[in-house]
C-alpha cells in the first residue's frame, strides 16, 4: 500500500510529489528511512507504473543507472555517485 511507502501528509501517490521530494526519496533509499519516505520507497517507484510521461522518463532513468555492473553473478552494487547526484539535481532544478 502506497500510504505506507510516502509518509508525507495528503500524497498517496507518486504522481503527486514535487521534484524536491524525489530526491528525498533517494535520500531515504541511500541512507535509510526519513520524515517523507520509507527506504524501499525508490524501489516501489521503479516497479510501480506511473502515467506521466516525464515520470517514465524518471523511473527509467534511474532503472537504467542506479545498479553498477556486477561481475559474474554477483549481487550489483548501487551507483551511489549518480544517485546522489540526481538527488541533488532533482532538489535543485527538478528533472531532466
Amino acid at each position: 500500500m502506497i500510504s505506507k511507502i510516502i509518509k508525507i501528509p495528503n500524497k498517496s501517490g507518486f504522481d503527486q510529489l514535487t521534484w524536491e521530494e524525489f530526491g528525498l526519496m533517494i535520500d531515504a533509499f541511500l541512507d535509510g528511512e526519513n520524515d517523507a519516505f520509507v527506504s524501499d520507497a525508490l524501489s516501489e517507484f521503479t516497479a510501480w507504473k506511473v502515467r506521466s510521461p516525464v515520470l517514465q522518463d524518471l523511473r527509467q532513468d534511474i532503472i537504467d543507472n542506479m545498479l553498477l555492473p556486477a561481475e559474474g553473478d554477483a549481487i550489483p552494487p548501487v551507483n551511489e555517485v549518480w544517485l546522489r547526484a540526481l538527488s541533488a539535481k532533482l532538489k535543485a532544478d527538478g528533472y531532466p
